[in-house]
This record gives structure tokens, C-alpha cells and sequence, in this order.
């Protein structure tokens, strides 16, 4: 009877929030082996130790990126636009596309999505007029990660066949999710220990993402929960 129960499915929700906002229409990947583990295994047994850049890694930390005065406006506008073109979007998905009400919402969101677009292309033409010190910063940014992506390239090149090994093993499949309006997204597993990976861009930090990597397993007992928040994010290099 306990044996029958361990094999069951179970229902796993995942959820994703940054400083208390749930994090909309981003990848969450289900993996059913330790990928970074994997990756960490091969990096100890390396030739060369993996290039450290303190000084950089600790300038690319704090970096903020700053808006002209007269464009922070727009970013606040920006983004309270994006939240309604999203929530509107949702909306539409669930509705009757032969229905007026239909028809009327998505000249709605048409409209709001070009005048999204619109603001989107100005704050781009402002991220481009950096000013020296970010320009200096960027190279270094750039030259240093050209380094690491030629030791990742050497030190993970059996990465993909351990993977493929581990994969095969696992006797499941990668899954992909992405997160709805409420920063949720919901599955149902096979039993077994899983990891949950989840890569999300900084907005206000042209140098870092925000990476998640959280284990868990599924028995199949009861529901998950799994909260991708604040207490297990960490910052990574966006290269």
C-alpha cells in the first residue's frame, strides 16, 4: 500500500515572486537530473580553475541603471502598461473570440500594445546613451565574460552527453512551464527528486539575471508548493 502510493504523480505548484510581485510569462524549466551539479563536477576536475573576476563581479552587483529624469516617467508608465497589455492578454485567451465583448477587448489591447511598443523603443534609444563610466564598465563586462564563456566552452564540452545519460536515467522528461498572471504555474510529476530552474532578466541591471535553482521531490503523497522568491534567488552573469 505505501509502495503504491510513493509511485503516484503529485501535483506541484510553482510560484515565482520578486520583492513581493509575482513574475509573469517567464520560463520556469522541471528538470529530473542536477544539471548545475553536473556542471559543477566538471568544473572541479578541470585543467584550468574557473577565471574569478571579485573586483568586476562586485561593480556589475551594484550597478543600477539610471534613467534620464525625464524618463523616469515613462518607465513607470511603461511598466504599468506592460501589466495591463499582460492582463488583458490573459483575459482574451479565456473569452469567446466570436463574442462582441471579444472583439471590443481586442481592440483594447491593440491599442495599449502599440502604445507599449512606443515606450519601449524610447527607454531603448535611452539605454543606449550610456555615459563613460558605464561605457568602461560594459567593456570590461564584456571582455570578461568572452573569457569565461572560452573556459565554460573547454570545461563543459561533455556536458551535453552526461546530461543526455542523466536524462536517460531519470526514466522522465525535462518539462517546461510558464508562469500566468499571478506569477503560478502548475504541473503534474512522476515521483522522484526534481530540480527547478528558472532564469529571469534584472531590468534595472543590463549586466545580471536573476537565477533560480531549487530542489525538491515529488512522492506523490501530497501537493507542492514550490516558492521561487527573494530567500532563493541569486544574481548571475547575463551573457
Amino acid at each position: 500500500m505505501v509502495l503504491g502510493a510513493c509511485s503516484r504523480e503529485g501535483h506541484v505548484e510553482f510560484s515565482v515572486r520578486l520583492n513581493h510581485e509575482p513574475l509573469t510569462r517567464v520560463d520556469v524549466l522541471v528538470i529530473p537530473y542536477d544539471a548545475i551539479g553536473i556542471r559543477d563536477s566538471l568544473a572541479s576536475t578541470a585543467e584550468a580553475p574557473k577565471p574569478e573576476f571579485p573586483t568586476l563581479e562586485t561593480a556589475l552587483d551594484s550597478f543600477r541603471r539610471r534613467l534620464p529624469p525625464e524618463l523616469e516617467a515613462v518607465y513607470r508608465d511603461w511598466r504599468a502598461a506592460r501589466d495591463r497589455v499582460e492582463a488583458l492578454s490573459d483575459t482574451l485567451e479565456s473569452m469567446d473570440r466570436e463574442n462582441q465583448e471579444y472583439l471590443t477587448a481586442y481592440d483594447r489591447f491593440r491599442s495599449l500594445y502599440e502604445g507599449l511598443a512606443a515606450q519601449e523603443a524610447q527607454l531603448e534609444r535611452a539605454s543606449r546613451e550610456l555615459s563613460a563610466d558605464e561605457r568602461d564598465l560594459a567593456g570590461r563586462a564584456a571582455a570578461a565574460a568572452d573569457t569565461l564563456r572560452r573556459w565554460e566552452a573547454e570545461t563543459y564540452a561533455v556536458y551535453d552527453s552526461l546530461a543526455a545519460v542523466a536524462l536517460d536515467e531519470s526514466g522522465r522528461e525535462v518539462v517546461t512551464l510558464t508562469t500566468g498572471a499571478e506569477g503560478t504555474a502548475d504541473a503534474v510529476l512522476p515521483p522522484g527528486r526534481w530540480w527547478a530552474l528558472l532564469r529571469a532578466p534584472q531590468e534595472e541591471n543590463p549586466f545580471r539575471d536573476y537565477l533560480w535553482y531549487v530542489p525538491f521531490t515529488v512522492s506523490g503523497l501530497t501537493p507542492l508548493r514550490i516558492p521561487l522568491t527573494d530567500e532563493t534567488v541569486r544574481a548571475d552573469w547575463r551573457r
